[in-house]
């Protein structure tokens, strides 16, 4: 041990007493052994002194003035910052109402002055180390709520992303793709209000979309109406660049935080006014670009702004989403724009539509679309291919015309040419028109090409996350096959890649899950719901090694609304299936010694409210029995066999106990006491001792003829009132304290072996059933003169 661990104290304890000598000796005794000991001489300084630096240990003493310990108790544990810290009282008084007050107050354990040394330094050890452990406990929960916090964030996020791109893709529109994201991000980000800014056709400012939503989560009544002013005063705005969120996000190109709007001037938030009325704290903008290509810059399509009611500092996890979502967003458009145009082109019929002899001459030119013409049609009519195009392009041309010939069928073909300095692309469809002519259609395809182009980019980011994400991804056929998978999911399965999983796994149902019904009961959950959220199941790995996952998947269907396949997220969760059923067994097996500890009600309470209240039970029987002429014995034998014989005598007692109903208390060297009637009350608890003392007697005569020795046992019976508790909060005891349990100690004390000794009230109790004698006044110490009874057997019928 280093030096440093070697000074470090062994706990901080606050000691509370207004007697100096107490202080001192304690504060002495406690420094001694390595603990930090602060002492305060009345409760007001110790209330003040714990919130200022809360110890570890309270060592409170009961009688001081102005106010008592119970007082300091109860005023400690109804403060958020006092209430955990463990409390042991330490007082003069030793009646069992004083502990049990002091119990009812909030301590955790009681020491009797005068106390003893070693006493007092296990008990402050015993509190000390439960509290460490509670700490450990709680920072053990925090990691782990951390990492499923972690974990449930990233499959929403890839959720998001997926469900994103699938209503993108399902939009009919720009504005409808444009409401898709907006609502997507709100629900899953928590912000209230969404909107679009689009650019002007002269891309010189930025209008208002027609696409919003706002949440009514969390907004007050008061403010919907402000929202629909904001929404129809919005309308009506038209943002030059640097104005506002929206055009200072178009300006940068660049996703924009803004944690209070309240901050910003009004010139510069031209709503603010609006925004107040809203409740508007908070803002985030997000840009959406078209990609550059080789024939036209990047550029800023439009801009999508959240807004919140709440002031939010920047999270770069949800900036970095969203972007992508805009990301996404800006390729689906990109590609429905340039559909929308092709379609728009072709309805035209604004092809380039020209007629070629057998060598390539220009015979006819249709006036369809002359933009698309390499010269105007009054400078190609009657020049050949050669005469227009350079030598390597005119020749290949040339073997188009003489393929569509040759073959007598139509010849397709793609090509580019540069037409008034701008590259168009072309695809071209040669028919033979007659024996020495043909029919050449060139169609302009530049825009589709781009199209393809921002298609490849975005299908190649997808690839990327699809490749690259934690969770296995994958597409399967209703039969049980798959048809795509990432490498995580390989991984996840143990194969070595996304082809052997394919290639080796061609029946799900019953290659892949252990339970041969689970295949049967994902496909019920999909056609109940259309998904199945957190499906969790067994499955083998390549190896045969099985493992736990879970899985969100969807089904996907035609437009007329037939199954195609299913597509879904699988993660492994088997380290959290573990680290459940480890905890599992561990609360098994706690529950199962507290209840052998402790009775089944009283254990019930203590794991529900961490402690149990101390009860007066009206009307119960007490049993002590005690072996007489053990000592001898236990002199002849060694000290294995004495402990084995005691463990057979007593586990016969406790199995008559069970037998019988009753509760044991405890064992004191050679003696046992049990109890009837609690802690769940029943009428018949003093025939119930009365059956287990004959038994016991029974039984201790069968032990005697099967060792031959010669010992017996004393018994002693009380009835009445006793009250019941638990003492400390480790090893713990339940324990019975009043004037009857003493009452029957001194029964079985001031017996004779061999007999069951009963007090009056016990008698009253069993004289219509059982054979009983009367022995006369005795004198008991501590009660005087008392009637007493034999118990000798049950009166047959």
């Amino acid at each position: 041990m280093n030096s440093n661990q070697a000074d470090k104290p062994k706990g901080n304890i606050l000691i509370v007493d207004d007697t100096p000598a107490n202080l001192r000796l304690l504060s002495k005794m406690l420094t001694k052994n390595g603990y930090e000991v602060r002492s305060v001489i009345n409760g007001q300084m110790a209330l003040m002194g714990a919130a200022a630096a809360p110890p570890d240990l309270i060592l409170l003493d009961i009688n001081m003035p102005d106010m008592d310990g119970y007082q300091v108790c109860q005023k400690l544990k109804s403060e958020e910052k006092t209430r955990y810290i463990p409390v042991i009282f330490i007082s003069a008084l030793d009646r069992v109402l004083d502990k049990v007050k002091a119990f009812q107050a909030g301590g955790v354990d009681y020491i009797a002055k005068p106390f003893h040394y070693e006493e007092v330094l296990v008990r402050v050890e015993n509190q000390l180390s439960i509290r460490r452990l509670q700490k450990q406990l709680q920072q053990q929960n925090q990691m782990l709520q951390l990492e499923i916090r972690v974990r449930q964030q990233a499959e929403e996020e890839i959720q998001l992303l997926l469900s994103t791109t699938q209503g993108i893709n399902e939009a009919s529109d720009f504005d409808g793709a444009l409401e898709v994201a907006l609502h997507k991000v709100c629900e899953a980000t928590g912000w209230n209000y969404g909107e679009a800014w689009v650019a002007t056709a002269d891309n010189t400012a930025l209008e208002c979309s027609p696409s919003w939503y706002y949440s009514l989560k969390g907004v007050p009544e008061s403010a919907i109406a402000a929202f629909e002013e904001f929404r129809e005063y919005s309308q009506g705005l038209t943002l030059v660049p640097g104005e506002e969120l929206p055009g200072r996000v178009w300006d940068k190109g660049r996703a924009e935080w803004i944690a209070d709007l309240a901050a910003e001037k009004n010139d510069i938030f031209l709503r603010s006014q609006l925004a107040d009325q809203c409740g508007i704290k908070a803002g985030l903008g997000v840009p959406i670009k078209r990609n550059a290509t080789a024939t036209a810059e990047e550029k800023i399509m439009a801009v999508l702004v959240f807004y919140i009611l709440e002031s939010r500092q920047e999270e770069q996890r949800w900036v970095q989403l969203i972007s992508a979502v805009a990301a996404q967003l800006g390729g689906a458009i990109q590609q429905k724009q340039t559909e929308a145009e092709l379609r728009a082109l072709f309805s035209a019929m604004t092809d380039a539509i020209i007629v070629l002899d057998a060598q390539g001459c220009y015979l006819k030119i249709a006036p369809t679309n002359p933009t698309l013409l390499y010269k105007p049609a009054r400078e190609l009519i009657g020049k050949t291919l050669h005469d227009v195009f350079d030598r390597s392009l005119a020749d290949k041309f040339i073997s188009y015309v003489w393929g569509a010939l040759n073959s007598k069928e139509t010849i397709n073909a793609e090509y580019s040419l540069n037409i008034q300095e701008r590259e168009v692309s072309f695809a071209a469809s040669i028919s033979p028109l007659s024996d020495d002519s043909v029919l050449w259609v060139a169609r302009d395809i530049t825009d589709r090409k781009l199209a393809e182009e921002a298609l490849r980019e975005a299908e190649e980011k997808y690839r990327s996350i699809f490749e690259n994400a934690a969770e296995g991804i994958y597409q399967t056929t209703i039969e049980g096959q798959y048809l795509s998978a990432n490498p995580a999911l390989a991984r996840i399965y143990g194969y070595a890649s996304p082809e052997d999983l394919i290639d080796s796994l061609t029946n799900i149902a019953t290659q892949l899950y252990v339970d041969p019904n689970r295949r049967s009961e994902f496909m019920a959950t999909i056609e109940d719901h259309e998904a199945a959220f957190n499906f969790e199941s067994r499955v083998y790995r390549k190896d045969g090694s099985i493992i736990w996952i879970s899985e969100n998947a969807r089904a996907v269907r035609s437009e007329t609304g037939k199954l195609l396949l299913y597509e879904g997220i699988v993660e492994d969760i088997t380290q959290r299936k573990e680290a459940e059923e480890a905890l599992r067994g561990e609360q098994q097996r706690s529950e199962s010694l507290l209840l052998n500890i402790l009775p089944k009600a009283i254990a019930e309470e203590l794991k529900k409210n961490q402690s149990a209240s101390p009860t007066l039970f009206e009307d119960a029987t007490i049993m002590f029995a005690d072996l007489v002429n053990f000592t001898p014995l236990s002199a002849r034998m060694s000290a294995t066999d004495l402990v084995n014989l005691l463990n057979d005598i007593f586990s016969t007692f406790d199995e008559l106990a069970e037998q019988h109903g009753l509760e044991k208390i405890k064992t004191l060297g050679d003696a046992y006491m049990v109890a009837g009637g609690l802690p769940v009350p029943r009428p018949d608890h003093a025939e119930a001792i009365a059956e287990m003392a004959l038994d016991m007697q029974q039984a201790i005569a069968q032990f005697q003829t099967d060792i031959g020795e010669s010992f017996q046992i004393r018994i002693g019976i009380n009835t009445g009132p006793v009250v019941a508790g638990v003492i400390g909060i480790k090893k713990f005891i339940y324990d019975l304290w009043g004037d009857t349990v003493n009452t029957a100690s001194r029964m079985e004390s001031h017996g004779i072996p061999g007999t069951i000794q009963l007090t009056e009230d016990t008698y009253q109790r069993l004289q219509e059933r059982y054979v009983l004698s009367k022995r006369g006044e005795i004198d008991i110490k501590g009660k005087g003169q008392m009637t007493t009874y034999f118990l000798t057997g049950r009166k047959v019928d």
